[in-house]
């Protein structure tokens, strides 16, 4: 609403001009305006500038990333590796460009995931069974085995069980039914809805073979350790 004063008639019964009110305030607010935009166009610019400084002070660098899921034991290509930007002052012992050769031809020592950053470590010069060493596979039911999780690489001792017919029973056992006190489980398998798992572990050749004969006559246990 504008308001509107008028002076008094003077004596001749002609009419002063009108005064509005409005007219003044809404001008000087018309003559703001580039004052306004011309703040915000100065904060935006100090916004961008601040970033563009936050960006250019974080620089990253390319490393050597896995391109698609590795599973343990397989062999290293050139197509299984990739380039990806990681924050150079991470520290990581991660490999650039340079160091692919020498990953190509290596073998997985564990599964690795997409985008997994590749290190020496999780690969191996040749195959995971060194010289003097032995797989086995066992076919376990339930109770022969700590637990469904059981996972590659726990570490388990192997126990030889009394046959039914040993007269001794399960409370005569002793350490020396113990074949294996330390053995690396390298692969975890479900088997059929029963419960049953196909566990394989990497132990001593010499080991391998008894453990081998015990698991034939359904006499082997499986007892997770601590990994040191």
């Amino acid at each position: 609403m504008t308001a509107t004063l008028t002076k008094p008639r003077d004596r001749n019964g002609s009419s002063p001009p009108a005064f509005d009110l409005e007219a003044a305030p809404t001008a000087a607010g018309r003559r703001r305006l580039p004052e306004i935009a011309a703040g915000v166009l100065v904060i935006l610019v100090f916004a961008l500038g601040a970033l563009w400084w936050q960006a250019s002070t974080t620089q990253r660098t390319k490393v050597l990333a896995v391109r698609a899921p590795v599973e343990r034991g397989h062999v290293m290509t050139v197509d299984d590796l990739q380039l990806v930007g990681i924050d150079s002052d991470d520290n990581l012992a991660v490999l650039r460009e340079s160091d692919a050769a020498a990953i190509v031809g290596r073998v997985a020592r564990t599964d690795l995931a997409t985008g997994a950053l590749v290190t020496r470590e999780l690969f191996s010069t040749s195959s995971l069974i060194g010289s003097g060493e032995g797989v086995v596979g066992l076919s376990l039911e339930a109770g022969q085995f700590p637990s469904l999780r059981m996972a590659t690489g726990d570490v388990v001792s192997v126990v030889l069980t009394p046959s039914a017919s040993d007269p001794r029973g399960i409370d005569a056992a002793s350490s020396a039914d113990v074949l294996v006190a330390r053995a690396t489980v390298v692969e975890v398998e479900e088997v059929g809805v029963q419960g049953r798992l196909f566990v394989a572990v990497q132990l001593g050749e010499a080991d391998a073979a008894r453990v081998a004969s015990a698991a034939s006559a359904n006499r082997v246990r499986l007892i997770q350790v601590a990994e040191s």
